[in-house]
């Protein structure tokens, strides 16, 4: 069967072209750029774990290829900031997308409609992303989607993705994509990883749609949803409740 894809490029290399000191393309390994990077070692056009984590998002995210271009030293061994670098955002994808909090028993096919796959979401349950991927065996062939909610003790469906707006005036706050930074295209295909329009709080049920297809019936593989797991984070929180903790210290002996 035809299968249908659109792809947006990301340019995610940090300065100008060409390969010198004064004009490094990262590409190759330029000892003296931990020196002279504001945010920190190491320089290698992705600055830190929690940018990584975000271009996957971006890129994996969108059933493309994330290629990092990293470079050894001059000495033919990574960079061991670089490693840790890499270890920790490849510790936040399988921490967060290695596990679900809701995901389908089992592939499903059928017509383009309305739930062609439905979640059940554990009570008090949070999650920030919405994973979906079609059968690839069969071609891309969800044209246009929506990912939609139901609240507890409700038959209402609310948007949680918004389709793709092609042809129609997109309602007010409803971009292309869900968080309005970047277009994005209206298929599923391999893999695709939504970042949900509204907090995902009190949800007890969540449903894909599909829109329009190229052909059907239409084979999904997965749709599951995942809760955001990072090291970073749990160090910024851990960061501010010893803060607090300093504070109500404080507190306490001027009292």
């Amino acid at each position: 069967p035809p299968s249908h894809s659109t792809s947006h490029c990301f340019e995610l290399q940090e300065g100008p072209d060409g390969n010198t000191d004064a004009m490094p393309t990262y590409w190759f390994w330029h000892p003296w750029a931990c020196a002279k990077n504001v945010s920190g070692c190491p320089w290698m056009g992705h600055a830190n774990a929690s940018r990584i984590f975000e271009s996957y998002i971006l890129t994996v995210g969108r059933g493309h290829v994330l290629n990092m271009n990293i470079p050894p030293e001059r000495t033919g061994r990574m960079n061991a900031s670089v490693a840790l670098v890499m270890a920790e955002a490849g510790t936040a994808i399988n921490a967060t997308f290695g596990q679900h909090v809701a995901s389908m028993a089992h592939p499903t096919s059928g017509a383009c409609g309305d739930g062609i796959a439905t979640l059940s979401v554990p009570v008090g349950a949070h999650f920030d992303f919405v994973m979906a991927a079609e059968d690839i065996a069969y071609g891309a062939r969800i044209a246009n989607y929506s990912i939609e909610y139901q609240l507890a003790n409700s038959s209402d469906w609310h948007v949680l993705v918004p389709p793709v707006w092609k042809k129609l005036p997109a309602p007010a706050g409803m971009g292309d994509r869900p968080d309005g930074h970047d277009p994005r295209d209206s298929h599923i295909g391999r893999k695709r990883i939504d970042t949900p329009i509204v907090s995902a709080v009190g949800v007890a049920r969540v449903r894909l749609n599909c829109i329009e297809a190229f052909q059907t019936p239409v084979h999904v593989r997965n749709f599951s949803l995942h809760q955001k797991v990072v090291p970073w984070e749990a160090r910024a929180n851990g960061r501010v409740q010893t803060a607090k903790t300093t504070t109500s210290k404080a507190e306490a002996r001027s009292t």
